[in-house]
């Protein structure tokens, strides 16, 4: 081989050895840059821990905020239909939510279910009767096949549903409480 073609081999080596080197550089900083991405990607799963735990524990306590809400919404808007004396009794707007929405028939013509579904809830008081009634009342706004009715009958009188059922239960919480042999004191 000529010294020309030795140089020109030369060159190309030394090409491919600078562009080699400069790869491996390159391919070197990248790894490196995705490393430390991946780095600071881990630090920031690792806090994420610490916010869920946070996030979680805020939602436990609105849960328990939204509970005692709850509990109280329902005395407010119970009283409105009801006085509060012990046994609870319909008011005024209570007898009249009765008459105009004509939910007491709804609760005369259930009647027998109702009753067989607060004994089977095995009351020991007529408290335990007056809760399972309004919890079971309360279970037939669910029932696609009564929700008609129900509407209607929230409509023509003006009040909502499960205010209506709330006065259904009231209306026959005395015979019942007799009929599963509890004194209504």
């Amino acid at each position: 081989m000529h010294t020309s073609e030795w140089i020109a081999v030369a060159g190309i080596a030394l090409s491919l050895l600078i562009t080699i080197i400069g790869s491996t550089a390159m391919l070197s900083y990248r790894i490196g840059t995705v490393i430390q991405r991946l780095d600071s990607m881990d630090k920031r799963v690792g806090r994420l821990d610490v916010i869920v735990e946070k996030i979680q524990e805020t939602l436990t306590q609105i849960q328990f905020t939204i509970g005692q809400m709850r509990v109280k919404l329902e005395v407010l808007w119970q009283h409105h239909l009801s006085r509060s004396n012990s046994p609870k009794v319909l008011n005024d707007a209570g007898l009249q939510a009765l008459e105009a929405s004509k939910i007491g028939s709804f609760a005369n013509d259930q009647y027998l279910q109702i009753l067989s579904q607060v004994r089977n809830s095995e009351p020991r008081n007529a408290y335990q009767v007056h809760e399972a009634l309004i919890d079971v009342v309360n279970q037939y706004k669910y029932e696609a096949s009564y929700m008609n009715m129900l509407q209607e009958a929230a409509f023509a009188s003006g009040y909502d549903i499960d205010s209506l059922l709330y006065v259904a239960a009231l209306s026959i919480r005395d015979r019942v409480i007799n009929d599963l042999g509890f004194q209504r004191n």
